[in-house]
């Protein structure tokens, strides 16, 4: 009987996914996409993995994916999931990357909740390494959620002040005050603003030249569910999407950035083979809008809360790769 019922869930999923493949799911629906390969699990237990970002070579050849364990440092891996180095150098939360030119080196800033400092680094793809290049003192409660542009860097903290400093001289350009705690932001640099979650209200656009605040999606709508947490942003020719990490009820929500309207609400689920298991309790998302290899579209990557191998024991939580192309089948229309 039990094995019935399995072969019936799991009838019923592939049926979502086909019709996911089709872009015919009834309204309201919350799809489902699953993970193409996962990283190794961060050394602590518990809450460790938080933040990713998504790094490549200008040809497209090398992928890296640096993330965050908030109980020690970086540590970073190649497209297939294997670690390829760390940095012990205290609890950083989020962290995120610009590209330096047409090199394969990146400017990387994350929050350091150890020092109470934006930590930044530079990333060398070609010599295969990460090393600290400065940190910059702040004088907020925490060193909690963080985003960046070429010229730029936004970090809050739990107490709802969001600061903007200038990268290149180290000082505060502009304070923002929400009512509760932020953490997920990304800049949209097209329309020049400034996209926030705060965690139980919803996510707020800036408009970056004015520091003006208006609600882009309220969690009261139904589309969200709280903690609001991981922002970033898909470009393609013909589409910017806003894709958000809705915590509470285990899914992420793409948005029309230009219509402010919703695309699509899925949850990434296990891998077709059984050997990745589906993602929970998402912290931070990045978004790779670029082809690189084997992925002709780019590639999404979300923590995971809770990790469990094949065999279902209980691992460290890691970080699952998606590709792009899966996501973009659901907000086709």
């Amino acid at each position: 009987m039990g094995l019935l019922i399995i072969k019936k869930v799991k009838s019923i999923l592939f049926t979502f996914l086909f019709l996911a493949l089709l872009g015919c799911a009834p309204a309201g629906t919350i799809m489902e996409v699953v993970p193409v390969s996962e990283t190794e699990p961060v050394l602590d237990d518990d809450d460790a993995a938080d933040d990713s970002v998504v790094l490549s070579s200008m040809d497209g050849q090398r992928v890296w994916i640096v993330g965050t364990n908030k109980r020690r440092g970086l540590v970073w891996y190649d497209i297939q999931g294997k670690e390829l180095g760390r940095l012990e150098v205290g609890r950083l939360n989020n962290v995120d990357a610009v590209r330096i030119g047409d090199t394969n080196r990146f400017n990387l800033a994350a929050g350091n909740r150890t020092d109470l400092t934006i930590d930044l680094f530079e990333a060398d793809l070609d010599e295969g390494l990460i090393k600290p290049s400065g940190q910059i003192t702040l004088s907020l409660d925490d060193a909690y959620g963080l985003c960046a542009l070429d010229s730029t860097i936004a970090i809050g903290d739990k107490s709802g002040n969001v600061q903007l400093w200038s990268w290149a001289e180290q000082s505060i350009i502009r304070e923002i005050e929400f009512e509760s705690s932020t953490e997920g932001c990304v800049f949209d640099s097209q329309n020049n603003h400034l996209f926030v979650g705060e965690e139980e209200k919803g996510i707020w656009r800036v408009e970056l030249s004015s520091g003006e605040k208006f609600l882009f999606d309220d969690i009261d709508l139904g589309n969200l569910s709280a903690d609001v947490e991981g922002l970033d942003i898909y470009e393609s020719e013909d589409r910017r999407v806003l894709l958000a990490s809705s915590q509470g009820d285990d899914t992420f929500v793409a948005y029309d950035i230009e219509a402010g309207k919703v695309l699509s609400k899925f949850h990434v689920g296990e891998s077709l083979d059984g050997k990745t298991d589906e993602v929970t309790h998402t912290d931070g998302i990045s978004i790779l809008s670029k082809a690189v290899r084997n992925f002709p579209e780019g590639l999404l990557v979300v923590q995971d809360d809770d990790n469990v191998d094949q065999d279902g024991q209980q691992m460290n939580q890691n970080f699952k790769v998606v590709d792009w192309r899966s996501v973009a089948r659901l907000i086709q229309n």
